[in-house]
């Protein structure tokens, strides 16, 4: 990821590294049945044909840029994909979808060290104690912040400046405020 994103990703390259998912996944690709390695090569031999074939003036072209996000990180070329690409991928998406394994490792430790009576409340896991991890303001609670102003910050920018701010509604807005007032209306006369 360094590679692309600079010095402030190094952390995060040192952390996959230390993890091991590549090395797994030549693992895994190592000892995988014939048919879902033939699949698998199925699905790189697309991936790289259809690399192969972007351009202007190719007779055969399979699209003409690679996609948005490869640009904006400035990538040119892309190195042939293979199973082991695929499965690296696989094994970081199966990392993100198991986010709590922090959690669950602490969960196991505190259990392990006299205070499985807590363990709940501090790390909630069964719906006895979930509703304990959300909080609920109003906006009387929010009025309390030393940050809280009537203003939009959009209007407490303009002030800053001196200016004024008048907001320019839209049609929707000038059409919700037309159908207000004639409910307005309509109330009076009933």
């Amino acid at each position: 990821m360094s590679e692309f994103m600079g010095d402030r990703t190094i952390g995060i390259d040192k952390f996959f590294r230390t993890i091991g998912l590549h090395r797994s996944s030549i693992e895994s690709v190592k000892n995988m049945d014939q048919i879902s390695l033939d699949i698998l090569n199925a699905y790189s031999d697309g991936f790289n044909d259809y690399v192969a074939g972007l351009g202007f003036n190719k007779p055969d072209s399979t699209g003409i840029f690679l996609p948005p996000e490869f640009i904006v990180l400035g990538i040119k070329e892309v190195e042939p994909w293979g199973p082991v690409d695929t499965v690296c991928i696989l094994k970081l998406l199966n990392f993100h979808l198991s986010w709590n394994w922090g959690q669950d490792l602490l969960r196991d430790v505190l259990e392990h060290s006299g205070l499985e009576d807590m363990v709940e409340e501090i790390f909630p896991f069964t719906a006895e104690y979930s509703h304990k991890l959300v909080t609920i303001m109003d906006l009387d609670d929010v009025k309390g912040t030393q940050h809280f102003s009537p203003e939009t910050l959009i209007e407490q920018y303009y002030k800053s400046q001196g200016k004024n701010y008048e907001k320019k509604l839209s049609a929707s807005e000038i059409k919700q405020l037309k159908v207000a007032e004639q409910m307005k209306e309509y109330d009076r006369i009933l």
